[in-house]
């Protein structure tokens, strides 16, 4: 079955609404394919999609919160696997969209969220992933203050936090009594490790990548790239010559001044 077919089949699935929720469900999740099908990438992405359509428009008492999360985090992860990032902004909002109303239980949120946070992290959309994680660690906090096993994600927390250009909303999220319930995870000096160094990743990176701006323009910005370095042959020193037309194109482009992964580490050696 090609990948028209397969999606009128899956829209003819979900949308019966002569069978009940369950039904579509498990009708339409039985149509995912084998791993070495081709196209197996595409087709789940298709009924993943199509089921969290279906229970956005008939779902809206936070009765399928497991549900709808458990999809993004197979939507998310197949995004990932096909290095598909664009449109994991919208898949993020739709995931926040859920969590804003914070009627979703911790227990939910430590299933899901995790999986989320590491798809949504190898996207440049930081905002949404930060809003993500502040919510699933108030979550966490607010059922067991003590609870260890969210380390990782509140040292994360803590760097966007940092790292990110000003928004008065988040201010109003860190006040004092969550600063205070952040620092029993770390000790002092941990702490100040932190404070001084929030690199996310082996390298410094631009602060201008932690902006609005970065990731409203990104990915038009690489599939340029991409258009522009289609056929250069794959040798030593490509890397130099595509950050210097980045560099280049950001700035005539998007108004957008850059430094490059060389610049930002001068004792680091790239070919």
């Amino acid at each position: 079955m090609n990948k028209t077919e397969f999606k009128k089949t899956v829209e003819l699935i979900v949308g019966d609404i002569s069978k009940t929720i369950e039904e579509r469900l498990e009708g339409a999740l039985v149509l995912c394919p084998a791993e070495d099908d081709k196209d197996a990438g595409e087709k789940n992405m298709i009924v993943y999609s199509a089921l969290l359509d279906m229970l956005w428009q008939e779902c809206n008492d936070h009765s399928r919160d497991r549900t709808m999360l458990q999809l993004y985090v197979l939507l998310a992860e197949a995004y990932d696997d096909a290095d598909n990032y664009r449109p994991m902004g919208d898949l993020a909002n739709g995931v926040l969209r859920l969590m804003r109303d914070r009627m979703t239980s911790s227990d939910i949120y430590k299933e899901t969220i995790p999986r989320l946070a590491s798809a949504i992290g190898n996207s440049v959309y930081n905002h949404a992933l930060f809003e993500i994680l502040l919510m699933y660690v108030k979550s966490v906090l607010k059922d067991n203050p003590d609870d260890q096993s969210i380390k990782p994600h509140v040292k994360k927390l803590v760097k966007l936090y940092l790292l990110l250009d000003y928004n008065e909303w988040y201010e109003q999220e860190w006040n004092k009594d969550f600063q205070k319930a952040l620092s029993r995870f770390f000790s002092s000096e941990e702490l100040m490790h932190i404070i001084s160094n929030p690199r996310i990743g082996h390298l410094n990176r631009d602060p201008v990548e932690y902006t609005w701006e970065w990731e409203r323009i990104y990915y038009d910005m690489e599939a340029e790239l991409d258009a522009r370095f289609q056929n250069a042959p794959r040798q030593m020193g490509l890397c130099f010559r595509i950050w210097s037309v980045k560099r280049d194109l950001l700035k005539e482009k998007y108004g957008i001044e850059w430094r490059s992964p060389a610049q930002m580490n001068p004792r680091v050696l790239f070919d």
